[in-house]
Order: structure tokens, then sequence, then C-alpha cells
């Protein structure tokens, strides 16, 4: 795809279609920063140089973002561990809740993990109400699985994103014990 002294390129599906347009940051033509960036449009027929629309800028000073994704894996997917949480003696967790907001397809979810030991929390394996792999997705849910011995216990919230621009957000996470 045509180019002017490209500062930057990036990837992000602008209108929802399952197809991600390309995002080009161009630096400057013939020694001139007033060019406009480019905005390639993705579809079921890939890209054509004549899709573009033009974006008034100068140069790409200031036009940068953050590239979408997980810095180290580039999936629509973040996350959050907790400390661990050590349990009052003769007492379980036994549901998790939280409040968010989960706009435009993203999502929240949640796993635990517990272990007799704090040091032991590291080793354990993350599960949700169907074992490892699975997830609660349901606030209120019952956590299932869990060892009544098990003094310590963690959760991991998980941020999914559609396209990379709505991302739920969290506010609260209670542990309700019996």
């Amino acid at each position: 795809m045509p180019a002017e002294s490209s500062a930057g390129i990036q990837t992000i599906d602008l209108n929802r279609d399952g197809y991600p347009e390309i995002v080009v940051h161009n630096h400057l033509k013939q020694g001139d920063h007033s060019i406009s960036s480019y905005v390639y449009w993705n579809g079921p027929s890939g890209f054509d140089k004549d899709r573009r629309t033009e974006l008034p800028v100068f140069g790409p000073h200031f036009s940068q973002m953050v590239d979408p994704g997980n810095l180290y894996t580039r999936a629509l997917e973040e996350e959050y561990i907790s400390a661990p949480i050590k349990l009052p003696s003769g007492r379980r967790a036994q549901r998790i809740s939280w409040k968010g907001e989960s706009p435009c397809g993203s999502r929240l979810k949640f796993q635990v993990r517990s272990a007799g030991e704090s040091d032991g929390l590291a080793k354990a394996k993350w599960s949700g109400p169907g074992g490892e792999g699975s997830f609660y997705e349901t606030s209120g849910s019952e956590m299932l699985g869990l060892s009544p011995e098990d003094r310590w216990l963690q959760y991991r919230a998980v941020f999914t994103s559609v396209d990379g621009g709505e991302w739920p957000t969290l506010t609260q996470v209670e542990i309700d014990l019996r």
C-alpha cells in the first residue's frame, strides 16, 4: 500500500466488520510535514490502494497511539491478577461477584486459584466452574472445585475487546465466604 516516509503503521478493525484496517501515519513528503495519514479499508476482497481515507494531520506527530491488544501477544485481551487473599480460619470461599461495564461486545471473565499456603498459589492452576480452562462469566457465580483445606485464594480478571477500541471496566470484586 502506498505510503509517504511512513513513521508508523497500525492495524485495527475500525468498523467492526472482522477485517482489520491499516492506519498509515505518514511522516513527510518532499520535506513537508503537511501530509495526510491514510486509513486503508479492508474487506472480503482485501485491500485496494484506491479504497482509502485521508486524515488531514501534520505528519505523524501526536497521531500515534498505543498498538491495540496485549503488549506480548497482540491478542485483544488483558488480565489483572489480585493480591493473595488469606481466608479466615474455618471459612471457605463460596461466590465471586463483581461490578463493571462491558460495552460493545467486550467481556469480563474470571478464574480463581487456591492453595494451603500463599507461596503455593504460583503453582496452582487457574480454574472456573468447569475446571481448568473455564471461566466465571456471571457475577454471583458459586466457586466450584476449591479445596476446603486451602487458606489462600487469588482471582484473575480477564478483559476482552472485540476490536481494541472498546474495553470493559471493573470497579469492584467481592469474594463471599461461608
